[in-house]
Formats: structure tokens, sequence, C-alpha cells
């Protein structure tokens, strides 16, 4: 037995500390899974928040029992302390030690370091989980390892290579595809392949309007367009590029081959990047660099989508190898893998490269500038050079061509009208580079960190005789395509996935990180890259593991998806800039205190390696990390008062959306005291400025918000005195969706007191345009909210109550359906799907109709197939039972063909695409 002041008895107290300290950090972590914290008002003085805690008495069984295992787990054996046992101890506490990580749960829960800095609510939010999924993952590792499990580092091949990013790529586009569609652009350069396919010509006007695109986009899609040809016709704005590349394609398997071809040539990008790596820095460098780049963002999810950026990715990381292939032969000469096949491998290089301009018209400077260094590494091989050079030429002659006999112009920005000359300008350049690297919502660092590697990289490639050259000629490249293409005012491409325009200049980087992994030694270094990495996939896996929640695609004005997914009740995106508005100067400054935070982060991960040189790099990553986001947090603001404003109001909403009076507890930091349910429904009341539409045509709305289901009372305050106004007041969920009214003449305040059976996003609006230019607040007040565990989940696109039968409601699920106040025609012959809240009903009676179109209608409602056939402009009824008990009864009805009232009723204006009508009645 060793003496209790000896080093064994200090390191065996240390191990048990460790062990110890783990256990608790993992029982409290688990009391804190029900909590949640909010900043419910937020003065000058400083953010007020209020906390949901569990039962306190959970607390304490779960501290002793975090208590009780290290003694079971160290005490197991008995008989003295040997040297065994002690080293036992020791790797048990270095396996455990991870788990110290989910102490940072507790963070936003202390009595004043968040109050300085509320940006740390991030860790009471969904964020906290990757903090508890790295902490697992390590110790699982951890305790394989203590197991005898030594992982060794595979070696693949390039088929290997190729063949797991296709499954990997194909896999996630076809559940992308299942889950949500396409959407932007895709259906719209799928409809220049149908008009290829179907018509054989680029004239898109008689496709649309005969909804061709209804196989595989669900909604109404006018033309994209800003200039008919000089015939009158009309030809879409996107090249005809990638349309001619999905055609054999679509013609056998429609959208879904399509989407395969898409991630056959994400694949085939894939495999260049790997042969670069591996050709400059060995086998575990090439899979290394594969994966960062490959599997991170916006590799995904553009390796699925339908855009041309990765068809010209393929193309140019295909470039970028054969660079690299001769960088070698300063003398001109060929590889020997060239020599053996000529001219004709230059040949089928040059058409590869010709492709590009048909792909977009940005894309010319790609090919202007790799034909040039690709030239200028053929300058001793004519025969070859002109092989290359053929193709290219006749493609251009034919693209200029192309412009001309379409638009009567050789000017490639002819489709565009005078678009381009107002939006496309040098004096955007700026805007758009910060955007395109740091943007909270498009910024490819902020989703892809590992491109910071590029820095490092290119750094050792211009110091490199050997590697000076090929860096200087991918760096101009990128440079010149980015600027290029950061003159166009809209730089992030609308709604969709981060940095788009950046992926065809990604492959010109790849050389840098596979230098920088390769020759990265210090171990301080090698943490942070290893950081970097990770963060990077982390990012990419949740961004595509719930692909409904779109959390890659965010909106151009407002914070970013992902960030609003993740953070919880913190404002952390509103302390990260966003330059998708005209300002873009006031937004670098939020940008300040991120660099700091990172450069004192980067710089503590180097001091600690150098000064504990045994130091893991795991725990030099996990400080990196936690600096950077404690440093950063503190440093951030001050918040503006429409910032604060806006995290009270988030806070209030999720302070009702977490309301489960049976399992958790309020309590008021601010009084340091409980709260009861009265207390914590007055501190949700939601508080609204009025806003303006913006457009002249309304007068704006308050909102939008998100209420659980339960019963409110809104209340809208207007100027000018207290006298009667016009019009409704509304709740309305977007596109025409009247939740609930409340009929006018209106009195100052307006009141609306409504039910929801299930959560929305709404926005209060008045019917009456000038009286809702005189509103200027509103306020939500709950004055009942169904607990948590009682709530019915339904997504809700529109709802409205079922004539006749108070408490009952139709759900509207998706944009299959046009509610009509208590009816609803499905759109065209898509499958409309809506859930009956039927209130105690026990019959439901649906009432159908379907026009001058008769057939074979689809319906299902509650699990009982009822398909019935009607004849042109049938009208029948079917009666439904509704089980005991039932809370929501799903209906899906699909129709046999479809009409538009315009067509076929005199006088009509209505254009929609309608199929079958539905209408439900509730019975006893």
């Amino acid at each position: 037995m060793a003496p209790s002041g000896s080093p064994a008895a200090a390191r065996r107290m240390s191990s048990l500390g460790v062990i110890e300290s783990s256990c608790l950090g993992v029982a409290a972590a688990v009391w804190l899974i029900p909590a949640s914290i909010e900043i419910v008002a937020w003065p000058s003085t400083g953010p007020v928040r209020v906390a949901l805690f569990a039962p306190a008495a959970r607390l304490w069984l779960l501290l002793t029992l975090g208590l009780a295992v290290p003694a079971v787990l160290c005490y197991l054996r008995r008989g003295p302390a040997s040297v065994t046992h002690d080293g036992d101890r020791a790797a048990l506490a270095r396996s455990l030690a991870p788990l110290l990580l989910l102490w940072l749960w507790t963070v936003p829960y202390w009595p004043w370091l968040p109050d300085r800095a509320p940006v740390l609510l991030i860790l009471a939010g969904p964020f906290r989980w990757a903090i508890a999924a790295v902490a697992v993952a390590r110790v699982a590792t951890l305790s394989a390892r203590s197991a005898g499990w030594r992982p060794a580092l595979p070696r693949l091949s390039r088929g290997a290579v190729f063949v797991t990013t296709l499954g990997v790529y194909a896999g996630l586009g076809v559940w992308s595809l299942q889950s949500v569609g396409i959407g932007g652009d895709e259906p719209h350069y799928l409809i220049i392949t149908h008009s290829l396919l179907a018509d054989r010509d680029l004239q898109i006007e008689n496709n649309h309007r005969r909804a061709d695109y209804g196989s595989f986009f669900n909604g109404e899609l006018p033309p994209d367009y800003l200039r008919r040809g000089v015939n009158g016709a009309i030809y879409s704005i996107h090249a005809p590029g990638l349309p001619a590349l999905l055609l054999p394609a679509y013609a056998i398997g429609g959208v879904r081959a399509a989407i395969v071809v898409m991630c056959l040539l994400g694949a085939l990008a894939a495999v260049a990047v790997f042969d670069v790596a591996t050709r400059l820095g060995g086998s575990a460098i090439g899979l290394a660099t594969w994966v960062s780049v490959c599997f991170t963002v916006p590799w995904v999810p553009f390796s699925w989508s339908l855009f041309p950026e990765m068809a010209a990715t393929a193309i140019v990381a295909g470039a970028v190898r054969w660079l690299v292939d001769s960088r070698h032969d300063s003398s001109g000469g060929a590889a020997p893998a060239e020599r053996e096949k000529g001219p004709y491998l230059w040949l089928w290089r040059g058409t590869c490269l010709a492709v590009l301009p048909w792909l977009h018209t940005k894309f010319v400077v790609l090919l202007a500038a790799l034909t040039a260094f690709l030239l200028l590494r053929l300058r001793h091989r004519l025969l070859s050079a002109a092989a290359q050079l053929l193709p290219i030429a006749l493609s251009s002659a034919a693209w200029i061509a192309f412009f001309y006999v379409l638009y009567g112009t050789p000017d490639p920005t002819a489709p565009y009208g005078s678009y381009a000359d107002a939006t496309v300008r040098l004096a955007n350049l700026p805007r758009s580079l910060f955007g395109l690297l740091i943007d909270q919502k498009f910024g490819l660092l902020v989703y892809s960190p590992v491109y910071l590697l590029t820095i490092a990289g290119a750094w050792w490639m211009l110091r490199d005789r050997g590697l000076r050259g090929l860096a200087m000629m991918l760096l101009l490249t990128a440079a010149v395509f980015v600027a290029s293409t950061g003159r166009l005012y809209m730089w992030w491409g609308g709604t969709t996935a981060p940095a788009r325009f950046l992926l065809p200049a990604l492959p010109l980087v790849v050389p840098m990180i596979a230098v920088a992994l390769a020759r990265v030694r210090s171990g301080g270094a090698r943490a942070t890259a290893a950081l970097l990495i990770t963060f990077s996939l982390v990012v990419a896996f949740v961004g595509v593991l719930w692909p409904q929640a779109r959390l890659l695609s965010s909106d151009a004005h407002g914070i970013a998806r992902l960030l609003d997914a993740m953070q919880g009740s913190a404002p952390a995106a509103l302390a990260l800039p966003t330059f998708t508005e005209v300002d873009w100067h006031t937004p670098l400054l939020r940008l300040v205190p991120w660099l700091a935070a990172a450069l004192l982060a980067w710089g503590l991960g180097l001091f600690v390696s150098r000064q504990r040189t045994g130091s893991s790099l795991f725990w030099i990553g996990a400080v990196e990390a936690t600096v950077f986001v404690l440093t950063g947090s503190l440093l951030s603001g001050p918040f503006s008062a429409a910032a604060r404003a806006e995290t009270v109001r988030l806070g209030r909403s999720g302070l009702m959306a977490a309301a489960n009076p049976d399992q958790v507890r309020g309590f008021d930091y601010r009084r340091m005291a409980r709260l009861d349910a009265a207390g914590l429904l007055s501190l949700s009341a939601l508080t609204l400025e009025w806003r303006s539409s913006g457009t002249g045509d309304d007068g704006g709305s308050g909102g939008p918000f998100s209420l659980p289901p339960g019963r409110y009372a809104a209340r809208v305050w207007f100027d000018g005195g207290g006298r009667q106004r016009d019009g409704d007041l509304l709740l309305s969920l977007g596109r025409g969706n009247i939740a609930a009214r409340a009929a006018g003449p209106l009195g100052n305040p307006a009141t609306l007191t409504f039910d929801l059976p299930i959560a929305v996003r709404a926005a209060l609006e008045l019917s009456d345009p000038q009286t809702a230019r005189a509103a200027r607040t509103a306020e939500i007040i709950p004055l009942a909210i169904v607990p948590e565990p009682q709530r019915l989940i339904l997504p809700a696109v529109a709802i409205e109550p079922v004539k006749d039968r108070e408490g009952a409601y139709l759900v509207y699920t998706d944009d299959n359906t046009y509610p009509e106040g208590g009816v609803f025609w499905t759109r065209r012959t898509a499958r409309g799907r809506v859930f009956v809240l039927p209130a105690g009903a026990s019959q439901m009676v649906l009432t159908l109709h379907v026009g001058p179109n008769g057939g074979l209608v689809r319906i299902d409602a509650g699990g009982e197939r009822l398909d019935t056939e009607l004849s042109p402009n049938e009208t029948r009824r079917l009666s439904v039972a509704v089980a005991p008990g039932a809370t929501a009864v799903p209906i899906s009805v699909e129709a046999p063909g479809w009409f538009v009232p315009a067509d076929v009723e005199p006088g009509s204006r209505d254009l929609r695409s309608l199929g079958c009508q539905v209408r439900v009645e509730l019975h006893e």
C-alpha cells in the first residue's frame, strides 16, 4: 500500500477525482435534458433569464448515483490496491475524462456569466447534443483501445473511392428527393431537359403551359426568362448544357435518374480530388483530403442537386489533376501515361473543358485560365496542344453562334436583358467576397472551416520551388473566377445551400489542403486541423440528416436556418455577420470578436502543445473549441435594440413551447425565485412591432411568431385615438391561409381570441390596408397552453375550422391542396394530404366533386381505402366511421385529372389547376 503522501497516492486521488467529476457531469447533464433557459426581457441593465428545470429531487438522486458509480467502478475488486489496480484506475480515468465536457451544459444556467455573454445560451440549445456526441464518441474510442482495438488506416483504391462516394451521394440524393423534392432553379433546368426530350427544342413556354413539370415538381412553375428570342419564343434564362447532360438519364428514369447523374459527376470529381491529394502527400493524405472535401459543404448537398456547379466542378477537378500530373516535367515533355495515349488524350480533355461555357456563362473564365495553363504545359508538344485546342475553339464558336441565332446578338449576356447591367458590377465585389467566405447563411468558412487549411498549404507551396508554379496557376485561376463571380449583386445564388458559386473553384485549392495536411507537424497545428475537419464533417452530417428541415438552405434575408435550429434561446445568429443586405461595413464589425477569439484559441492550442508535449490532440482541440466559444461570446455585443427585442420574442416563444407543468419548474434569475404556472404565462406574452411589408400594397403585419397548441388573445393598437377601424383582424399562416378572424369594425385595441389545435408559425394581419398602416404594436397573450407531452404534432401549412363542429379542424400538411373554408381542392393529380381533428365526432362525411374530369378518385381516409369512380361533374358523398378517441384522422385524395376554371367557365379568372373537390362534415 503506497503512503498517503506518495506520488502514487496522489495519482490515485487524481484518477478518482477525474472519474467522480466525469460521473457527476453525466448526472448534471441528464438532469438538464428537459431543462431550457430563455431571455424574456432585455433592458439596458442586461438580459433577464427564466429557466425551466426538472424537479430538484431528481437532481439529488442523480448526483447521489454519480458519486456511487465511481465507488463501484474503482472498488469492485477487493484486496489491497496494487500497481495493476492503480493502472486500471488511471486507464478508467482516461477513458471517462471526455465526459468532463458535459459540464459545459451547465454554463448557461450559471448566475452571472451568461448575462455578460448571452451567446453562451447556445450551450443549452440543440448544440449541446454535439458536445455530448463528441464526448461519447471519444469515450467509446478510448474504451475500445483499452480493450486492444487498434484500427488500421484503410488503403482505398481509386475504384473504392468512386464506389463509396457514388453510393453515399446517391443514397442521400434519393432520400432528399423523396423527403422534400427539388426546388430553387432545379425544376427550371429539368423543364429544359423535358423540352429537349418531348419537343426537341429549347422553347419552354408550351411546356410550362401544359404543366409538364408536374411529374417532378409540386407547385406552380412560371417560365424563368427575362427576354424573348428573336422569334418571339421563350427560352429559359438558364444555360442548356446541364439539361443536355441530363437528357439520356431523364429519358430513362426521370428525375431520379437525373439526380444519379449528378451523383456520378460528384463521384468523378471526388476521384480527381483523391488522386491529386495522393500524388502530393501519399495515400493517407489522399484519404484525409477526400473525406475533408467531398463529404463537407458545399460538395454536400450540391453533388446531388440539379445545378450546373457540380458538373463544372468535376471538369475543373479533372483539369487540376492534369496540371498536377505534368508538374514534374519542367521540360514540357509528356508524362509516361500521356506519351502512350498521345494527342487523343488531350482531344478528350479539350472536349471536357469545352463544355464549361454551355453550363453557365460565368464558367468561361475557368475555361480561359485552365486552357492557357494547360497549353503552357504543352508548349513543347504542339500536336497535343492543337488536339486540346480544337474542340475548345469549335465549341466556343458554336456557343457564340447560339446567342446570335436565339437573340440576334453574339453577346452571352443577352438572355439576361438589362438585368446584368444593373446587378453585375465591380462595386459588389467586397460585399460578395465577405459573403461568400464568412456570411452566416452562405459563407464557405462558416460551414466548412477546413478550407482555412488553404492558407497554410498555399504558403508552403509558394515556398517550395517544385510546387510554386502549380500554386501560382491555381491561385490565379481561383482569384479571377471568384472576382468575376463576385460582381453579381445576388452573390449567394438564391435560396440554396452555402457557397454554391464557389464550388467550381474549390478543386483549385485541393492541392493546398493536401499539402497542409501532409506538412503539419506540431501537436497544436495537428489538433487545429483535426478540429476544423471534424467541425466541417459534423455540420454537413447535421445539415443532411433531416432533409425536411432544409438546414443548409437559408433565405436571403434573416438568419441561417441551421444556426436558428441549433442556437436555442441564444442570440448567436445576431452576433454573426451576414452580407445579403446592401450595407456590408456594419456586419463586418461583428466578425472582429470571433476573429480575435479564433486567434486566441489557436495560440492557446499551440502553447498547450508546446508546454505539455504529451497532450492528446483531442484535448488540445477541446481547449481550442471551448476558448473560441467562450471568448467570442464574451466579446460579442453590444446588441442593438432590435436584436434585443428579437431575442426576447424568441425567448418568450420558447417559454411557451417548453410549457410542461408536470415535468419542469420555472425559475426567475432576476428575482432568484421560483415561478408558478401563472407567472410563466405572464412572462410568455409576446409584444410585437408592426412591420411594413415594404411593397406599399398593404400595411404589413405583426410577426411572424411561433405558437404551441393552446388558447390565446391577440391585441393590436393603432395611432389616432379610440375611433373604430374598418377591416378584419386576421391570424394568418401565410399564402392566404387564415386560421382565425375578428370581424370589424375594430376598436383600439383590436382584439382576437383564438384556439390552436397544433403548433403553427403565424402572423397578425389586417384586411384593410389603411387600417393596417395605422397599426403600431401588437401583443399575443397566452391564456392556456397545452402541456408539451399532450400536444398533437402535425406539420401544417394551413388550418381551418370544420363548419358546425366546435373544436374540429382541417389541418393541411402540404401544398397539394387549395383550402377554401372547410372545403378544399387538390392540385392537379398530386396527392393532397389533410388531417381532420374530429373533436369527438363518430362519423365523417366526404362530399367529392371532380368538375369536367371523370375517372377514378383515389382516397384513403383513416386507413380505409375508398377509391371511387366519378363521372364528369358528378358529386358523391362517402361516409367514414371515426375510431373512438381518435384525435386526428388522415385523409389523402388523388384526382384522375385536372382543369383550369378560367378555361371552362366563362368569365372566370381562376387560373388554378384543380383536381378533386372535397367537403368535410362531422356528425355524432
